[in-house]
Order: structure tokens, then sequence, then C-alpha cells
């Protein structure tokens, strides 16, 4: 059992999900419980047990999950240049 739903990251979000989207967000929120589990020491049964799930949990979550929609690609950097301008991020 994740930690937050697809309604909780879509109003966080401030919007809807397609029906893809909304698949995509399903294994996020897994991936992100999963990791937020291991990085507590903890596992799957330790998650599943959380009822009622602490609001920071649940709120890291939803965090992890938007910040991995927002960067699908898993760029760590970025960088243009135009002429002798340069734009690093």
């Amino acid at each position: 059992m994740a930690f937050a739903t697809v309604p909780d990251v879509a109003t966080r979000q401030g919007r809807t999900f397609t029906t893809a989207e909304e698949d995509s967000v399903e294994v996020l929120l897994d991936y992100a419980t999963a990791a937020i589990a291991d990085a507590a020491l903890k596992d799957d049964a330790w998650a599943e047990a959380l009822d009622p799930v602490p609001t920071i949990l649940k709120g890291l979550t939803i965090e992890l999950v938007g910040r991995a929609m927002a960067n699908h690609e898993g760029l760590t950097s970025m960088s243009e240049q135009i002429g002798s301008y340069q734009y690093m991020k």
C-alpha cells in the first residue's frame, strides 16, 4: 500500500490525470513508498502496517512522485548555448 493516492498527487498538482498518467502515478507511488521505507531501514510490511499514514510520509511521497513526473527523463543538469550566451542549470 502506497503512502499516498493518485487523487492526492492530482490535488497537489492542481490537475486531473489521463488514464495512462494514472497508471504511471500508481507505479511511482509504489516506488516512492518503497524508497521511503528503505531509507527508514524498514520493509514493505512496515509500510503496509502504517494506518493512518503519518502526514509527513504522505507529503514526502507526493513530492517524490511530483519530482519524478517533472523529470521523467532523469536529467541531472541542462545547458544551452546561443552564440556567446550560455545557460546552465
